[in-house]
């Protein structure tokens, strides 16, 4: 990897390091030429040499690269660069299934099963392309922290016909011990999608208990069991486990695959069964109500043994006999289990029924807190009721934090329009209307708090301009006074609107006066400064995401006849407008592309009422048709009512091409404020002639990231400074952080601004590093402006003693402990 401040693989530039397994690291990392976020993994150079490992390795990119599910990791690229061999794929920001396990332990029934349904319908894209993973355990499963389910690690995919041998070149079963399929053990040629099908049944066994199916003292003794025992039952490890649940298990685990559910729809299907409460179970472990003993009991036992066996012989002739592997009836969730009378629920199924509504519906903290609110009012158990109102203050945590982090977008929003000057917008978007519904409680008074920032902000903006305007006006420099409101030409602030429309009337009537010669005027500096407006609102429209806007805007110019004598500046304003316009169709285009390569797959769309899962049966111009995976009806979706990140997946990104198509990127980056993006396509578009405008602007850019910065590192180093205790060495290393600041930030106007601030600090380091020169014992001591007394809060017998920590709202010195008479000099008090 290059290590020049940063290490690079290629085109990728490493974050961090994620994770580390048999096929090598894993890192997050960033593709520059996307400007996305990815996993990229990384084979190892001593692997690289082994033939095995890279066709396994390259292996993993093509099978991934053939799928497109949205419950399956997408693959990017694959390649070698700078002596490495990577594999690109889509960056899953969350936790997978075995580290869930490892911290919390077993998952809540509801969960596990939805989760294991997505990456059932995921196998079943993967069985259709003709593959089979293989590998399926926890640890391939990723969770996403907006709720998304999704299947990794492809290492060990092969073509359903060109699996060789079961056996590495290290004689060990391919796949995972806990996990594996009995046929996968054997070394079976003709392996199908049924050995995928054990493997997640195993794995829904160790969700739903904490544990893997089986257990042993090695690999070995695991694999013979897998061909041995029979399937478990989840229900007799974890008593809430229900029989539903437990009989996908077990029919998923059964040793025959014929036995099994014979594709991973079907398995599919059969836990939304679950999931629905089609299949109820039957409660075990009740022993059997007593009855009278009736009349003539020997001849009734006698004719009850005949009749048993009659029975026993007629299903043995009819069913051909035992089976070791056939699930038992009342387990499998396809059988109706006969009810009992009505109970009220416990304490704990109360309970209980909160956790798997809040696992089943992550995102809607309101109704979840709602059902731990009723259920506390039905919870009579003290201990229940505390580990349920425990729960509910951990969700309405959680719940806080999502607004936190959903508010934090809205004011980055809001920020982005005030950086352009549309301050109405920027209040618009913090309107209490367009808050969440799910949060507008807790973010309503922090919008109205930003708010009130952004109107005084438009306010210092705005005034000093109106009343240089009016100064101009007073002293009839009409062409000063304009230019003046000029400045004011992209602002957009409705309570001052008013206030600059009548100065510039007055202006202009003035300057339409016959008393005053109007001074003469440069058509061509007055046409490009119109289109200098045009570019402004063309960047607006883009930070704003309307893409479309700059197209029509664009369009506008294009009939404009007072921006003609701008000439070519004009020409290339109006292509760069038109090309963004025409990005969201581009991009469009490429959805409908992909998803008709689809049809016949199931697939998963997100809409604002949920989500809808099926077959994909036709792709139209503006919407999709799929075959509802259980009522088994055509539903239309328009894509106008598809999730964003749901439709994403499909969308192949816009790559500029060309130097007008390059110009028109770094449009894009300057009014996202993406400095590097901007820089590197700068360079790309070469001599474009709005290439002086936007170098400008990168040059301002980068003067604003640093101040932003310089104003970063300065209030992280005074709370670091404030934080800590009274030591000599603290003291050292505040100074040479100071010194170190001021190297580094020297250049910046906000240095400029905290001299005072910089000066303050940095004798007050220096007074408690020369107070800690003395071999003496010392006294640290409070002093009390009002009376002048002093007071010893602590005595360290040497320099290098324990650490004294300060009181924040007093004034402190420290003195030898033989200068009883020290004083203050109440001037030099700050």
């Amino acid at each position: 990897m290059n290590d020049n401040n940063e290490q690079r693989v290629g085109g990728y530039r490493i974050i961090g390091k994620l994770g580390q397994g048999g096929m090598g690291a894993v890192f997050k990392a960033t593709q520059v030429s996307m400007d996305r976020v990815v996993a990229l993994k990384i084979l190892p150079p001593r692997l690289a040499k082994n033939e095995q490992y890279l066709e396994r390795f390259f292996r993993e990119a093509k099978s991934a690269a053939r799928l497109r599910h949205h419950n399956i990791v997408q693959a990017y690229d694959a390649g070698k660069a700078d002596g490495y061999y990577y594999f690109a794929m889509e960056f899953v920001d969350g936790r997978s299934v075995e580290e869930v396990l490892r911290s919390d332990g077993p998952m809540p029934e509801r969960r596990a099963l939805s989760i294991v349904r997505d990456i059932a319908l995921a196998l079943a894209d993967v069985h259709k392309a003709g593959m089979i993973h293989r590998d399926i355990k926890p640890s391939n499963i990723l969770l996403s922290t907006d709720g998304q389910v999704k299947l990794a690690d492809l290492g060990l995919a092969r073509e359903a016909t060109d699996i060789p041998t079961n056996l590495t070149q290290s004689g060990m079963a391919i796949g995972t011990p806990d996990y594996i399929a009995p046929e996968q053990i054997r070394g079976e040629h003709d392996l199908d999608g049924r050995a995928d099908i054990y493997s997640l049944g195993a794995t829904l066994f160790h969700m739903l208990t904490g544990h893997p199916p089986y257990t042993g003292g090695s690999g070995n003794e695991v694999m013979a069991k897998h061909l041995s025992e029979p399937p478990p039952a989840a229900y007799q490890d974890r008593s809430d486990v229900s029989h539903g649940a437990s009989a996908v298990v077990r029919k998923a685990m059964a040793k025959a695959p014929e036995h099994r559910y014979q594709t991973a729809d079907d398995m599919a299907e059969a836990i939304e069964r679950v999931l629905s409460g089609a299949a109820r179970d039957k409660p075990r472990g009740r022993e059997p109500r007593s009855r009278p003993a009736p009349k003539n009991r020997g001849l009734l036992v006698v004719s009850s043994v005949i009749l048993v066996a009659v029975l026993v012989a007629g299903l043995v002739f009819l069913l051909g006999g035992p089976r070791a592997d056939r699930p038992e009836r009342e387990d499998d969730p396809e059988v109706t289990q006969p009810t009992e009378p009505v109970r009220p629920p416990t304490d704990l199924e109360y309970l209980q029924d909160a956790r798997s509504w809040v696992a089943e519906h992550p995102d809607r903290f309101r109704d979840g807190i709602a059902k731990y609110e009723a259920a506390l009012e039905q919870i009579t158990d003290s201990e229940v009721a505390g580990t349920a109102q425990r729960e509910l203050d951990a969700l309405k945590d959680r719940r806080e934090r999502a607004a936190r982090r959903s508010f934090e977008e809205r004011a980055e929003r809001a920020d982005r329009f005030g950086r352009t000057g549309n301050y109405d917008a920027a209040i618009a978007v913090l309107s209490a209307e367009e808050l969440p519904e799910e949060f507008v409680d807790l973010q309503q008074p922090w919008a109205e708090a930003r708010s009130a920032e952004l109107r005084d902000e438009a306010e210092d903006r705005i005034r000093p301009v109106l009343s240089a305007a009016r100064q101009h006006l007073a002293n009839r420099d009409i062409s000063a006074g304009l230019a003046e409101l000029d400045k004011l030409s992209d602002v957009r602030y409705a309570p001052l609107a008013d206030d600059a429309a009548g100065l510039r009337e007055q202006l202009t009537a003035l300057k339409d006066s016959p008393e005053l010669d109007p001074p003469p005027s440069d058509p061509v500096a007055e046409a490009r400064r119109g289109v200098d407006r045009l570019l402004d609102r063309i960047e607006a429209a883009v930070a704003e995401g309307e893409l479309e806007r700059a197209g029509e805007l664009a369009e506008a110019a294009r009939q404009d006849e007072a921006l003609e004598p701008a000439g070519e500046y004009l020409d290339a304003a109006i292509a760069v407008g038109e090309i963004i316009g025409g990005i969201p169709e581009i991009e469009r285009a490429t959805v409908v592309e992909n998803l008709r390569e689809l049809i016949g797959r199931n697939i998963g769309l997100r809409t604002e009422d949920g989500s809808v899962s099926g077959t994909l049966k036709e792709v139209r111009e503006h919407s999709v048709v799929i075959e509802h995976l259980i009522r088994r009806e055509e539903v239309e979706l328009r894509f106008d009512d598809i999730a964003d990140r749901s439709i994403e997946q499909y969308k192949d990104p816009w790559r500029p091409d060309g130097r007008d198509e390059k110009m028109a990127a770094a449009v894009i980056a300057a009014a996202q404020r993406d400095a590097g993006r901007l820089e590197g396509l700068l360079d790309a578009a070469g001599e474009h002639v709005l290439a002086p405008r936007y170098r400008a602007k990168l040059a301002a850019l980068h003067r604003q990231l640093r101040e932003d910065d310089a104003e970063q590192a300065w209030r992280a180093l005074t709370e670091e400074i404030e934080g800590r205790e009274l030591t000599r060495a603290v003291a050292d290393r505040m100074e040479e952080a100071l010194d170190r600041y001021v190297e580094e930030y020297d250049d910046t106007e906000f240095r400029g601004t905290i001299q005072n601030e910089l000066a303050v600090l940095r004798a007050r380091i220096r007074r408690l590093r020369s107070e800690f020169t003395s071999d003496l014992p010392l006294e640290v001591r409070t002093y009390n402006l009002e009376d002048r007394s002093q007071r010893v809060i602590g005595t360290t017998p040497t320099r290098d003693g324990e650490p004294i920590r300060l009181p924040a709202d007093a004034l402190c010195f420290v003195v030898p402990q033989r200068d009883q008479a020290a004083t203050f000099d109440d001037d030099r008090v700050r």
